[in-house]
């Protein structure tokens, strides 16, 4: 609602209707979530953007993201968790 407020002309333009109010799950303290992009351009940057949220939300779970990309030789910093998960470097 607040944002409708602010900004109506994208409820206008781009959607039929407001989109209703939406909350997180809470997780409990030693929950362990894999917010995964499942492909679309920019769907590592919505992962991350969801696990941050999640994260300011419930800071003691451990939240992480990733996404989904075909085979392909990955660089060779790149470490493997499991046959098919991949852990990239630090920035």
């Amino acid at each position: 609602e607040p944002f409708m407020r602010m900004c109506p002309q994208l409820y206008d333009a781009l959607l039929p209707r407001a989109l209703p109010a939406f909350r997180l799950p809470p997780l409990q303290p030693k929950a362990r979530v894999l917010v995964l992009g499942m492909g679309g351009g920019c769907d590592v940057f919505a992962a991350c953007s969801l696990a941050a949220l999640w994260t300011k939300e419930c800071p003691l779970a451990k939240v992480l993201f990733a996404n989904c990309i075909g085979p392909r030789t990955l660089p060779e910093d790149h470490v493997p968790i499991t046959p098919h998960l991949f852990r990239v470097p630090p920035e």
